[in-house]
């Protein structure tokens, strides 16, 4: 146990032998460090950290809802971050940090920049110089981005403190406008772009449309005999023919309950019609002739189809205001006021049931007209199918740019609600006050330490190349043999020397 101890009385002997080699690399070391202190320059650094909160506000549902905008949640800082490392030290915007904090090129900036315009005579001597300070700037400037969380921490580090502060302060503020300006102008520039395309297939739409119509109306002012029944609509002719009948049925049950309820009044009350109840129901069977054709041919909510209908609602309501007002008027007083109801309701149902029945009959002479000619196609049919087809092309186009101007314009929206708070400065620059470079303390530690670890290394180094014995105990283990004594080392002084040392002390 006693080998493996420390001999602190050989280690002192050891260090009075070779004192010189720890005094020699101190004295080199302090030498060092006080070089070091008087040509030491104080750096200065200002850091700010700014927040990036989520993109919207806006919950899955309603992305769900509204086309092309998304409900997103917080940004993974891995995904941007590259993009968010050129953004900062881009040329560009440290010319702006340059401009906005006034800084002036150095001499040496000056002499730099002109012969960059002699390089590139396009450049300008002012830009030039801006573009020189802008690369001095970016070997000063970290960004630091943590393995987690969404921030960013920028920081400059500068011989002056005031330079640091407003370089690490308008660099986070052009950030942030850059970023923000860059993201409304994609969404303006979509919004823009959309709203373009859209008025172009709107206005295909609209033209497409119009040469359908145009089509149509022209096939069927050249041939009145031309079918519109095709294979395409075929079920929609026998979905109008089933519904006319129903209808019909319901009317003639309609007006047997009425001759019931009418009794042997049924054979003695007679409606007048007028001149003007006979113009009324042909301009009926009329319009009822032309709308079963429109609605074998075009869309059951097409524009003529509608003003059709609205049409022939104005005129059925004419021709009960008629019967009513005029067609009864002789057999008020004669019978009981309800049995002239009656009989005014009667006549209005026979009307009904004549409108149908020419309806029927239209349908009817359509469908045996097809029936005849279901084996061949008019070629206007090929056409008015191609016609149509581009029609609903455009006007799907239309739609989809429609649904991306909505949702650019939503999304502006949402970005001007966000500006505030997705951006976030949460602790601002500051101007530093202590420079954070080593202090004088610190050098003077640093070049003993040093000094003291030079000395013992070569201290460590003779001892390992001096192969002479330096104990009994070395002498002992390796003859194996027992040391009975020692002889101290004895230094002889000449007496001449001894006599002229002891003559100069007095």
């Amino acid at each position: 146990m006693q080998k493996n101890n420390i001999d602190v009385q050989a280690l002192l002997h050891l260090v009075k032998r070779r004192k010189w080699f720890i005094i020699i690399p101190l004295i080199l070391a302090s030498i060092g460090g006080y070089i070091r202190i008087i040509t030491l320059v104080s750096e200065y650094k200002s850091t700010a950290t700014v927040v990036i909160n989520k993109n919207y506000v806006l919950t899955n549902n309603m992305g769900d809802v509204l086309p092309g905008v998304e409900a997103r949640d917080k940004i993974k800082m891995r995904d941007h971050k590259e993009t968010f490392m050129k953004q900062l030290l881009s040329t560009n915007l440290l010319k702006k940090v340059v401009e906005r904090a006034g800084f002036e090129p150095s001499n040496s900036q000056k002499e730099r920049a002109k012969k960059l315009v002699a390089a590139q005579p396009s450049l300008s001597l002012e830009e030039a110089a801006r573009t020189i300070q802008a690369a001095s700037l970016r070997s000063d400037i970290e960004v630091i981005f943590p393995n987690r969380g969404t921030y960013i921490e920028v920081s400059t580090t500068s011989r002056d403190p005031q330079e640091a502060y407003l370089v690490t302060k308008y660099l986070v503020e052009l950030f942030i406008e850059d970023v923000m300006l860059e993201e409304q102008e994609n969404v303006q520039g979509t919004l823009r772009f959309s709203e373009e395309q859209m008025k172009i297939f709107k206005q295909e739409a609209d033209q497409a449309e119009e040469r359908l119509r145009n089509f149509r109306q022209s096939v069927a002012a050249a041939n009145d005999n031309v079918v519109p029944i095709s294979p395409a609509n075929i079920e929609q002719v026998q979905s109008l023919v089933s519904t006319n009948s129903v209808e019909l049925s319901k009317k003639i049950k309609e007006s047997s309950e009425l001759d019931q309820q009418l009794g042997r009044y049924g054979s003695e009350v007679h409606i007048q019609q007028t001149q003007r109840f006979a113009e009324i129901k042909a301009s009926l069977i009329e319009k009822l002739t032309d709308l079963a054709k429109l609605m074998i041919s075009l869309n059951w909510n097409s524009g003529d189809i509608l003003r059709l209908k609205s049409e022939i609602a104005d005129l059925r309501e004419a021709m009960a205001n008629e019967v009513e007002k005029y067609g009864a008027r002789h057999l008020r007083g004669l019978v009981p006021g309800n049995i002239v109801d009656l009989a005014v309701q009667k006549e209005i149902v026979k009307a009904e049931i004549t409108f149908l029945q020419a309806q029927q009959k239209t349908l009817s002479r359509l469908r045996r007209s097809y029936s005849s000619n279901n084996n061949t196609m008019p070629a206007y049919e090929v056409t008015a199918q191609k016609l149509q087809a581009d029609f609903d092309k455009y006007l799907e186009m239309y739609q989809i740019f429609a649904d991306q101007v909505r949702s650019a314009q939503i999304t502006g929206a949402m970005q001007e609600v966000n500006r505030q708070i997705r951006y976030r400065v949460i602790d601002p620059a500051q101007l530093p006050t202590k420079p954070v470079n080593a202090s004088t303390n610190q050098v003077i530690l640093v070049s003993l330490i040093m000094g003291l670890g030079v000395g013992a290394g070569f201290i460590y180094l003779l001892e390992f190349i001096d192969q002479s014995f330096k104990s009994v105990d070395e002498v002992e283990n390796y003859l194996g043999l027992v040391v009975l004594g020692t002889v101290p080392k004895v230094e002889f002084v000449d007496k001449a020397q001894t006599a002229k040392k002891n003559n100069f002390s007095f």
